[in-house]
This record gives C-alpha cells, structure tokens and sequence, in this order.
C-alpha cells in the first residue's frame, strides 16, 4: 500500500467542484425520476409568483380606489379583481403545495438510489482494493454524502431548488425594476456596495 503525498498521485483521486456537482445530481435526478424536474419547476414558478402576488393585490386595490369612477363601478372592478386574485392565489398556493408534497420523497429516494448505486460498487469491488485507506477514504465520504435529508445529495437538490425559486425572483425584480427607472438599478448597486 502505497501512500500518496499529494492528491494528484493518488489514482482515485477526482476533483470535484460546485458545477460538476450540480451537473452530476441532475444527472441523476433524470435518470432515476423524470418527473421531478418537472415537479421542481412548477414549484419555482409557483413560488416565486406568490412572492409577488401581495404587491400586486395592494397596487391594484389603490388605482381602483382611485380611479375616481362611481362607486358602483369601482365595487364592480374590485369584486371582479379580488375573484381573479383569488383564483390565482389559489392555483399558485396549489402549484407550490404540490411541488413541496410531492418533490420531498422523491428526493429522498433519489438519494436512497444513490446510496443503493454505492453499495453496489462497493461490493462488486475486488476485495484487496477494500482494505486500502484511500478507498475506504473515499467510501466514507460517498457515506457521508447521502448520509441525510438536508446535507450532501439530497441538501443540493433542495438547495437548487430554493436557488432556482430566488434567481427567478430576482431576475423579475430587476427587469420590473428596468421597466420602471433604470436609474434606481445604479441607486440600489451604489447602496449594496
């Protein structure tokens, strides 16, 4: 048994990084359950939507307040308006009640898959191979990798789950933003700096 001074001499030595780890858990995501990007999706949507959709209710409840029509007719335009809010909050709320139900213990068995897909090299693994420090170096860290619901495999699927929910939010913050004034994107960038 030879012991390997730097990393780059041990043979089973890969390095790993944020994006080929992400890449390698989608990966997997596809081949195990199809459906539960498609479910993710649905829950970025969904929930970043919500975060919105209060704004919006307050905004258009002032410009019919405002609007300076009779009153019969602003009633008329604030019932049909809190209907069509009400419809959407509740498709929305559905959508994202359905991605958490539904995404969690398909993660879980993503994860149990995997664990299952180590399990299998490790017992097709020549024997001799098992007793070498690296191997069992890098079995305890594949170990530890799956070893729960919100660290290792299944923790980066919730995360890029939630990562994807706030890009989304905040890409439409800054192009309603844009829209706007693109002057307060220069105010706001001077500010967080």
């Amino acid at each position: 048994m030879a012991d390997f001074k730097e990393a780059k001499d041990n043979p089973l030595h890969i390095e790993y990084g944020g994006l080929s780890n992400t890449k390698y858990i989608l990966t997997k995501m596809v081949q195990y359950d199809k459906v539960v990007l498609f479910i993710a999706i649905i829950g970025v949507i969904c929930g970043s939507a919500l975060s919105y959709l209060w704004s919006i209710l307050n905004k258009y409840i002032v410009d019919i307040v405002t609007s300076g029509n009779d009153a019969e007719e602003c009633i008329r335009e604030l019932l049909l308006f809190i209907l069509i809010f009400a419809g959407t909050a509740f498709v929305l709320t559905a959508g994202n009640c359905y991605d958490y139900s539904k995404s969690f213990y398909r993660y879980i068995a993503i994860r149990m898959k995997m664990i299952l897909e180590r399990i299998d090299r490790a017992l097709h693994m020549n024997y001799e191979k098992l007793e070498r420090p690296e191997v069992l170096d890098i079995h305890e860290r594949a170990s530890q990798a799956t070893g729960g619901n919100n660290n290792g495999v299944e923790g980066m699927m919730h995360l890029m789950a939630t990562m994807a929910k706030n890009l989304v939010t905040v890409i439409v913050t800054f192009v309603a933003v844009l829209v706007v004034d693109w002057r307060l994107i220069l105010v706001m960038t001077a500010v967080c700096v």
